[in-house]
């Protein structure tokens, strides 16, 4: 057998199993047969976001769109819910995906309007504590806690968590990365 130094043999690339070429080209054949989600002349999600932050000024701004997000009333959202406690269970379960998909559709709006309005943030953030005060202050008094109030204390304090974060922070201003 001898020695092996010297040489440019590893003996151990037989025992592993050679690299697969199909799989390199069954991606690139899935990437094409999925393009992007926005089509050429389509607005995306931030582009909108973009849109509401000019046309709305920030004093009108604040309200609806905190409304909007948090309180419901307004924009298609139902009253007593906002966007960011979405109704769907079908859609948005309560577990992990849902939030995550839910973090994916409204993130750019709230960045877009946080980045183009200072003290939106904070304001944001103050609301979804206090619907999270309120509905505890309500099942306190009654006792227990509802399967409504619980899916949305659910969603409310995984936005309070994605707010305080620093993966939001950064993607907010480049400024605070490590």
């Amino acid at each position: 057998w001898g020695s092996a130094l010297g040489t440019n043999m590893n003996r151990f690339a037989l025992l592993e199993p050679p690299p697969k070429k199909k799989k390199v080209k069954e991606a690139k054949k899935q990437c094409l047969r999925n393009p992007s989600k926005k089509k050429m002349g389509q607005k995306s999600p931030t582009d909108w976001a973009k849109l509401f932050v000019r046309t709305v000024s920030p004093q009108e701004g604040h309200t609806v769109a905190v409304r909007f997000l948090v309180w419901g009333g307004v924009g298609g959202a139902p009253s007593g819910r906002g966007v960011l406690i979405p109704g769907s269970e079908k859609a948005f379960p309560a577990t992990p995906q849902g939030i995550s998909k839910c973090w994916e559709r409204y993130s750019p709006l709230i960045h877009s309007i946080c980045r183009a309005w200072p003290g939106f943030c904070s304001t944001l953030l103050v609301h979804l504590v206090d619907f999270v005060l309120s509905i505890e202050d309500h099942n306190t008094v009654e006792g227990f806690i509802d399967a409504a109030s619980a899916r949305k204390l659910l969603f409310l304090s995984a936005w309070i968590r994605l707010m305080l974060s620093q993966r939001f922070v950064v993607a907010l201003d480049d400024a605070f990365s490590i």
